[in-house]
């Protein structure tokens, strides 16, 4: 009896030892970023960044750092997890918590939100503020760390601190804000990867802005709610409207990113369209809204950092708060896309619809260059300006397509069903060979940019005319039937007219050259027996004749031999079908 008092006692004395060493290890000292003891007009490297998380999370056991893909600089993408509960497996969290995930340094030049989010954490963990009950919160520290390791002091000419920072392209000098359909990089599979790991309900991508001058630090661009659909788009509209009394609320003025270029916007100034090549417009794609924090470049940067660490703790609890709503809304947001029949593929701002709000600007003017003899914008900081404006923020479809019940995919196009794949797009693989009637679309026009854009000559204004055909499909080829939770990127990316398909960024450009051609002098005979024995081809070449006096020679022969059975099947026909 007393060997079982004393083990009773011995037992109860380990579990107080136990739980005191957990306090322990919870209530380690406060670590401080580089931010907070340097001159707060400095941020963190990229080393310094990962070693503090990793210190955090050292201490607590509500902290997960983990390593998810790699990215162009040859270094792994790090997610970064925080949990009052201490779980980290999404699909248990999911079913029960919202998530959001904020994306850091995909410009690092633009360093607020890195050095905003490792205070926000390390609060979080101390438990210095509130900690969310119905929301998990993940991070990427450092998106483009291939540019946060490129550090320089001069790359930002009109940005006001901080001393020095990273560059803008990453390892391959690639704008990671403009590759999330085409990935071209590392940095963007990973990313993708880890998308689809977190399954976030809200989404933040911290920047800065460059376009104009104003009175506020902190601006904000949602994804665009038109584009977004309902009934998303509806409930972010009234997160907006919520979040910015809130942060008004705590002395912060907030407005919609200004989107203007060298002129002053009161006189007025639209939404910035966030298509899918942007991040909140890849987001969307998948039914998750969010936004872009954008800080003034030319207030000082303790005030960006700080506004922007209230920003994001604001949206925290605010998606706390409002979590079954958020999660059930995404859910039969979901269900109304598979409901559609027509694809909106691109939109336009929609003149008739504006609100007004008042902005606080400041007063400008035109000056006589010092450098030459034209006129320069000059605003006038002693005289800032209240004007009530119009704000261009709706958009209305101008082009759809018809969404067809599947596309098919020969296996020999392996790279774009990776992309599918990773995206988590559920595929059917052919079992035996299959002769199915499909839709053939084949490109009839299409523009080129003349400059090169992010590592291609892009693609823009692409017309297509369709054909029904016959065609036999191998063991190993693939359907990607339309109606399910992916059906807006399969729709972006494989509809050969959307502005961001994979056509658009030339990945299927060998259809566009032919392989084989014509000799004038031995076509020439040849061209004339086609045209007595085809009187439909020869009413065509009649008709662009009596249009075009100069319609013959070369242009004639070619006109003859693309309208022929010797062209080539494959020339200027896209090889992803359609089951209508």
């Amino acid at each position: 009896m007393e060997l079982r008092k004393y083990g009773l006692f011995f037992l109860l004395i380990s579990f107080i030892i136990l739980g005191c060493t957990n306090q322990i290890k919870e209530a380690k000292d406060e670590i401080l970023t580089p931010y907070e003891l340097g001159n707060q007009n400095q941020t963190t490297t990229y080393e310094e960044c990962i070693a503090f998380y990793k210190e955090l999370a050292s201490g607590s056991s509500k902290l997960n750092i983990q390593n998810i893909g790699i990215t162009d600089s040859g270094w792994p993408l790090h997610l970064v997890t925080f949990n009052p509960e201490s779980e980290f497996n999404f699909k248990k969290l999911s079913a029960t918590k919202s998530i959001v995930l904020i994306n850091n340094g995909i410009h690092p030049g633009e360093p607020e939100g890195i050095d905003a989010s490792m205070m926000l954490m390390r609060d979080l963990v101390y438990s210095k503020i509130k900690l969310p009950k119905n929301t998990v919160l993940t991070l990427i520290p450092i998106y483009n760390i291939g540019g946060s390791l490129n550090r320089n002091t001069s790359s930002r000419v009109n940005q006001n601190g901080p001393e020095a920072y990273g560059f803008r392209g990453n390892a391959l000098n690639y704008d990671l804000n403009r590759d999330f359909i085409k990935n071209d990089t590392e940095n963007a599979k990973s990313f993708q990867q880890l998308f689809h790991l977190v399954n976030p309900d809200f989404f933040i991508d911290t920047h800065v802005s460059n376009g104009a001058d104003y009175q506020y630090t902190l601006t904000h661009l949602y994804t665009q709610e038109d584009k977004l659909g309902k009934p998303l788009g509806a409930l972010q509209n009234q997160f907006k409207k919520d979040i910015s009394t809130l942060l008004k609320d705590q002395g912060i003025e907030s407005t919609p990113y200004v989107n203007v270029f060298n002129r002053n916007p009161k006189e007025g100034f639209s939404q910035f369209y966030d298509s899918s090549r942007y991040s909140t417009g890849y987001t969307a794609l998948f039914h998750t809204p969010g936004l872009m924090i954008e800080t003034h470049m030319l207030k000082p940067y303790a005030q960006r950092v700080s506004q922007t660490y209230s920003f994001l703790k604001t949206i925290l609890d605010y998606v706390d708060q409002n979590s079954k709503n958020l999660k059930s809304t995404r859910l039969k947001h979901a269900n109304y896309w598979k409901t559609k029949t027509y694809y909106p593929l691109t939109h336009r701002i929609d003149s008739s619809k504006s609100k007004q709000f008042l902005f606080k600007g400041y007063a400008s003017e035109f000056q006589e260059s010092k450098l030459a003899e034209y006129q320069r914008l000059k605003y006038l900081q002693d005289r800032p300006e209240n004007t009530v404006i119009n704000y261009y923020n709706r958009f209305a479809v101008e082009d759809s397509v018809r969404i067809p019940q599947a596309f098919v995919i020969k296996s020999k196009y392996a790279k774009i069903i990776n992309h599918l794949k990773r995206n988590q797009v559920i595929l059917e693989t052919i079992e035996k060979d299959t002769v199915f009637e499909v839709q053939v679309e084949y490109i009839q026009d299409y523009k080129t940019s003349r400059n090169p854009y992010e590592g291609h000559y892009y693609h823009y204004q692409t017309q297509t005319r369709s054909k029904a055909e016959e065609i036999i499909f191998q063991k190993g080829d693939v359907i990607v039937y339309t109606r399910q939770n992916s059906l807006r990127y399969v729709m972006e990316s494989l509809e050969a007219r959307a502005p961001n398909s994979f056509f658009n960024w030339n990945y299927f450009d060998a259809i566009l050259q032919r392989k084989e051609g014509f000799s004038p002098y031995v076509f020439e005979d040849l061209a004339f027996d086609l045209l007595q024995e085809d009187l439909i081809l020869k009413a065509k070449v009649d008709s662009v004749k009596r249009l075009n006096p100069n319609f013959k020679g070369y242009p004639l022969l070619n006109f003859i031999f693309r309208n022929s059975k010797y062209l080539e099947k494959d020339f200027m026909r896209y090889p992803i079908y359609k089951i209508p």
